[in-house]
């Protein structure tokens, strides 16, 4: 059992197809996505065509997750100026190289 992990997890489609999962409130994450999604614009982001939002949203997180873990910070708010914009130079960098900017 200490291997099994338990998590507040809903899978947010049904098995075998694409159809979102009922009795579940959506509105949260539809909010979270929205901000997400805006914040992206506002700085310029644009998911080259081929690869899907959500692959480039989990890339960008990732990039920027390990950029804030490297600077000790949680929040990219919680940053000091300068390591907010060694942190997004480096997002950027890495991004451009993908190919995904």
């Amino acid at each position: 059992l200490d291997e099994i992990c338990f998590t507040d997890h809903v899978e947010p489609v049904v098995w075998g197809g694409c159809a979102l999962r009922e009795g579940y409130d959506w509105a949260p994450l539809a909010e979270e996505f929205a901000e997400a999604r805006a914040a992206m614009e506002e700085m310029g982001f644009d998911p080259p065509e081929g690869v899907t939002a959500v692959q480039w949203t989990e890339r960008f997180t990732g990039l920027l997750d390990e950029g804030m873990e490297k600077c000790g910070a949680e929040d990219i708010d919680q940053m000091a100026p300068e390591d907010r914009q060694k942190v997004m130079e480096e997002v950027l960098y890495q991004m451009a190289k993908e190919n995904l900017i």
